[in-house]
């Protein structure tokens, strides 16, 4: 009796450790893990769908539903689910495993083509597959004339390419702009929008925008940013005066002990045989600044044209008062030799600031320039400043007290001579 009660012990004990087993087993496997292999079902009961999807595709945070006409374990999905390109996901099985959704860790890549196969029997065919090609942001991808282009015929059209080509020329009026304004008919081809404008004038900068927010119908696409791109019209050719030339405009420094000079190209229509003809007779305005904030100020208004065209920032013009009229000369332009020539003031000039204006027939131009014997330059960080300062004069009368503006204070420097 005694030893059948001990084997009756002993066979409950076994039963209650093979319990415990099952229960470890079903925490860390799932209670999947018991139930028969259902590598049986067929892949045409299996469908893969993108929940978040227009016509331009689908979103790149998409998740996706795989469903079928059988339960299937999880085991299951993650052995037969081929993924090209791969990318980790998460399942959360739903409608007790006729349905699963696939959820991607981490974003898909945008304008990407992603195919999902289904393989239940392994067989390494994927008898089912469904691509899906993820969205690509709505954008202005190429102007035409392109930005900061020069010389762009009066007559031309202008063109905004899209990636894609389901806008609407409708809804531009809200978005479109161009400066100067400028009226002109829409045209739609397939992803390129083209503006003809009825009448650009010659030798203009013109600013195009398309202004963020311009969205594509039937989806939740938008233009992220504005679009701008600016371009300057040539001159009409008609209009083109026989004789042009042209010189850098940059600002320019002269001492007191030389001649201001400024080297000058003519145009091919001036040219014959490799020899210059027919240069006509140059006059020059020259103009004085009463001091550097009028100079300054004179300089700002320049400045706010843009420095890439060619006609707007070369051929600018400046009416200065007539009280800043210095002298006039009547000279002619030398040359040093068939393609080489320029300009030089007849005469020396005191340290100031200055501008002259030069015409020649039709041809006018202008530049802007200082006289002064002191090269300055400043070299800083954090901590402090120190202001260079070389002259050109043996005798320069460096000792004159100098100050500097910093915080709102009056702060005195220290000048140390250094000869050369």
């Amino acid at each position: 009796m005694a030893k059948n009660f001990k084997n009756l012990m002993s066979w409950k004990k076994s039963i209650g450790i093979a319990l415990v087993l099952v229960m470890a087993i079903s925490i860390f496997y799932g209670f999947d893990f018991f139930r028969l292999n259902d590598t049986a079902v067929l892949a045409s009961d299996i469908a893969i769908t993108a929940v978040d999807l227009d016509k331009l595709g689908i979103d790149t945070t998409t998740t996706f539903l795989l469903t079928s006409k059988e339960s299937l374990t999880e085991k299951t999905v993650k052995a037969s689910l081929k993924l090209r390109p791969e990318f980790s996901y998460t399942l959360d099985k739903q409608n007790n495993g006729k349905s699963y959704k696939i959820i991607p860790e981490e974003e898909l890549a945008p304008n990407t083509i992603y195919r999902l196969a289904f393989d239940p029997e392994a067989s390494g065919k994927e008898n089912l597959s469904w691509a899906f090609q993820t969205k690509a942001a709505f954008q202005v991808l190429r102007s035409l004339p392109g930005d900061k282009s020069t010389s762009v015929p009066v007559d031309t059209g202008i063109e905004l390419t899209f990636s894609s080509d389901n806008y609407e020329i409708s809804s531009l009026k809200n978005y479109f702009s161009i400066s100067p304004e400028m009226k002109g008919a829409f045209e739609k081809h397939k992803k390129t929008l083209v503006f003809t404008p009825e009448a650009l004038q010659p030798a203009t900068v013109y600013t195009v925008t398309l202004k963020k927010g311009f969205v594509l119908p039937g989806t939740t696409e938008t233009l992220f940013e504005d679009y701008r791109f600016s371009f300057e019209t040539g001159t009409v050719e008609q209009n083109n005066p026989p004789f042009t030339f042209d010189l850098n405009t940059s600002l320019t420094e002269f001492s007191t002990s030389e001649q201001p000079a400024f080297s000058v190209y003519f145009t091919n229509n001036t040219y014959s045989g490799g020899q210059i003809i027919d240069t006509p007779p140059l006059h020059i305005n020259l103009y004085r600044y009463p001091d550097h904030q009028s100079f300054q100020a004179s300089l700002s208004k320049r400045d706010v044209l843009p420095d890439w065209s060619y006609y707007t920032w070369n051929h600018y013009l400046e009416k200065l008062p007539s009280a800043y009229i210095l002298a006039e000369y009547d000279t002619e332009f030398l040359k040093t030799d068939p393609y080489n020539q320029y300009i030089m003031l007849p005469e020396t000039l005191e340290a100031g600031y200055y501008s002259a204006e030069f015409q020649a027939d039709e041809s006018v131009r202008q530049v802007w320039f200082q006289v002064t014997d002191l090269a300055v330059y400043l070299a800083q960080d954090r901590m402090k400043a120190s202001f260079g300062l070389m002259t050109c004069r043996p005798k320069h009368p460096l000792l004159k007290p100098l100050s500097v503006l910093k915080i709102r204070r009056l702060l005195p420097v220290r000048i140390n001579r250094v000869r050369f």
